[in-house]
């Protein structure tokens, strides 16, 4: 991770954050990989979850026919996005 202040930029690597942190790392190729085995990560800085009813409506998440979760990383800068589809059971 770069950290810049005060005219002085110091280089982070991710593996030494607690777990805590949360980052999404890849390695050369583009792939997902563990943090320890990453040629790059970009912290998670931002979720934001939005649960509907089936019509697309806002719903509380204990009732949502589906949830989304955006994940973004410094600067709002789009990382990943997961949708839930509607329960199973009956």
């Amino acid at each position: 991770m770069k950290y810049a202040w005060n005219g002085s930029t110091e280089i982070w690597k991710a593996a030494e954050f607690p777990e805590s942190f949360v980052f999404r790392c890849s390695d050369a190729n583009g792939h997902s990989v563990a943090r320890d085995h990453a040629a790059w990560c970009i912290p998670v800085v931002e979720i934001e979850t939005v649960s509907v009813d089936q019509a697309g409506w806002p719903a509380e998440p204990t009732v949502a026919h589906s949830i989304s979760s955006s994940l973004y990383g410094p600067g709002h800068t789009f990382l990943e996005q997961v949708t839930s589809g509607p329960s199973s059971t009956k």
